[in-house]
């Protein structure tokens, strides 16, 4: 199993945030995040991600547990996720943009960054390479020296997609990637993410809204409502489910 969330908790004073989630995700699978605003989404990609620490239970990537990682040594092992809210540099180019994922797991040394010996131009070239790589993918190469507030909202979107799976992860995680995104964009979406899968064979764990988004991609789904692990199951059995129900329209509304 690639990553095997067990028992998973997380409290932030008085407030518990994340009640005793477990979920799993494998290679080449992709598996979905739903639940109200507020459900603790978002913490458990913080979580998973390294910004916040669990108070309990085990986060195992590929067998090792990664509670009590720094954010720079998980991206490392193989990591990367994008943000509800698009996190861009602005004053760097598109392609900068897209080459700062690479700091994390470049090898140079200090030495060599200061007095740009030969091995940090080396790592460089390589870096730009891999960014116009990742940038041809989301079909962004044309805008690769524009500064990224001067692009539409759905083009900002792909440049963090980018900037995600340049480092080559093994396990992506989208954080409502499709927010802000017009109907024929979502569409693009779903048929990149589907062409990306079918070209690095990575796990994807996606938190999103747009139910449109989480049918067509999802082979499994996760449901957490107040933190807690409400239903996982299969699209059409989410759909069926009596308690997602409840949790999203009411029980009043769902007995009419």
């Amino acid at each position: 199993m690639l990553l095997e969330i067990k028992n998973l908790a997380k409290n932030f004073g008085g407030v518990a945030a994340v009640k005793d989630v477990s979920l799993m995700v494998d290679k080449d699978q992709i598996v979905s995040i739903i639940g109200p605003n507020g459900a603790g989404k978002t913490t458990l990609f913080n979580l998973v991600s390294g910004v916040y620490r669990a108070n309990a239970g085990e986060i195992l990537f590929e067998g090792k547990n990664l509670v009590g990682r720094p954010q720079h040594e998980i991206a490392r092992r193989g990591i990367a996720r994008t943000f509800q809210n698009i996190r861009l540099f602005q004053g760097l180019t598109v392609l900068e943009n897209v080459m700062t994922a690479l700091d994390s797991i470049s090898r140079y040394n200090i030495l060599s960054a200061m007095m740009t010996l030969p091995s940090k131009r080396k790592t460089d070239r390589e870096n730009r390479e891999r960014a116009l790589e990742a940038l041809e993918l989301v079909q962004l190469l044309e805008y690769r020296d524009e500064q990224p507030s001067n692009l539409p909202y759905g083009l900002q979107r792909r440049v963090e997609l980018a900037r995600a799976i340049v480092t080559a992860p093994k396990l992506l995680m989208l954080d409502e990637p499709a927010a802000g995104l017009n109907p024929s964009e979502v569409r693009e979406f779903i048929e990149r993410v589907a062409r990306l899968k079918e070209k690095f064979h990575f796990g994807i764990l996606i938190i999103e809204h747009r139910m449109q988004v989480v049918n067509e991609l999802s082979e499994r789904i996760y449901v957490v409502n107040f933190g807690n692990l409400l239903a996982c199951g299969t699209p059409a059995e989410i759909q069926q489910n009596p308690e997602v129900i409840k949790a999203y329209i009411g029980e009043e509304a769902s007995e009419c």
